[in-house]
């Protein structure tokens, strides 16, 4: 069963994340989310939609279109990859944000926010996901959701272009080459005739 080019996108940006995955690495759980991420309002929204912290949400963003060429089929298509990276080791309070001396001691330990944010860096700025027609992961922008005593989350969002052409839908056996339109005529003769207008392209 074909997927669409965003879900595909979506799914190769989890698998490149999974390398922070325990039991290897710190991460508790990776989860694809379908939604706005900056509606979060606090940590039960979060923990709602996370299936363990430390983790990240992965969501398709915004998408933009512009044509390629002059034969209006092929176009270029950029989407928005949303991520949410949460922390949650409940220490001191600067640790929610920075590493501190338990996470530096174990690669297994929650770092805090911002290493988590520059591992994934690490792992997906400019690097091609392996998609034919899909470009680089490009990093766009980050910003703080919220800072809470038991729960920090920052929003991350990432580029990438594909390529789209436009191709004709299967409408059976018969092509789909015009369109009829009939209407009735006012101040018709008895049989109120009809006026038929026909394009073909």
């Amino acid at each position: 069963m074909a997927i669409s080019k965003r879900q595909e996108i979506e799914d190769a940006v989890i698998t490149a994340l999974s390398a922070l995955l325990r039991p290897t690495k710190y991460l508790a759980a990776i989860d694809a989310y379908n939604g706005e991420l900056d509606r979060f309002e606090g940590a039960d929204d979060v923990r709602a939609a996370l299936s363990g912290v430390p983790g990240i949400l992965v969501a398709g963003g915004d998408g933009r279109y512009s044509a390629q060429g002059t034969t209006r089929r092929r176009f270029a298509k950029q989407i928005q990859i949303e991520l949410l990276l949460v922390s949650a080791h409940g220490r001191a309070q600067h640790a929610r944000t920075r590493a501190d001396a338990a996470a530096q001691a174990s690669v297994l330990r929650d770092p805090g926010v911002y290493l988590i944010e520059e591992d994934v860096f690490s792992l997906l700025a400019g690097e091609d996901l392996g998609i034919d027609t899909a470009g680089q992961l490009m990093p766009v922008a980050e910003t703080l959701l919220f800072e809470l005593p038991d729960l920090t989350a920052r929003h991350v969002t990432y580029n990438v272009t594909h390529d789209v052409r436009k191709t004709n839908l299967d409408h059976g056996t018969e092509p789909l080459s015009g369109y009829r339109i009939e209407t009735n005529l006012e101040d018709g003769e008895p049989l109120n005739p009809l006026a038929e207008r026909e394009k073909v392209y």
